[in-house]
């Protein structure tokens, strides 16, 4: 799969940190938002996207959206549920989950 980049951004749409990236699959940029969701779940930046190497949106939206998913996951073994309220030091490679290295 080609370099992606994720990006989180503040309600006003303006991009605030920007992370390269390298997923051997695209099906899995969308637990990468729900990990990364957990990680912002409480602070100032309510968006993130995903861009691809040639600047083209493949996917964008909005924290709560990426927190409401997670709930609402119908596997009962689901890691990150149980993390909705952990606090974010917890959060770091538990049950084989991660955030992509940068």
């Amino acid at each position: 799969m080609p370099p992606i980049r994720f990006e989180l951004l503040r309600s006003d749409g303006a991009p605030v940190v920007y992370f390269p990236a390298s997923l051997p699959l695209y099906r899995r940029l969308w637990c990468q938002v729900e990990v990364m969701a957990l990680y912002l779940q409480d602070g100032p930046l309510t968006r993130i996207r995903v861009k691809g190497a040639d600047e083209e949106m493949l996917l964008q939206t909005g924290v709560a959206t990426a927190l409401a998913s997670i709930q609402a996951c119908e596997f009962s073994a689901c890691p990150l549920k149980s993390r909705l309220t952990a606090p974010v030091e917890s959060l770091q490679g538990f049950n084989g989950v991660r955030l992509f290295s940068v």
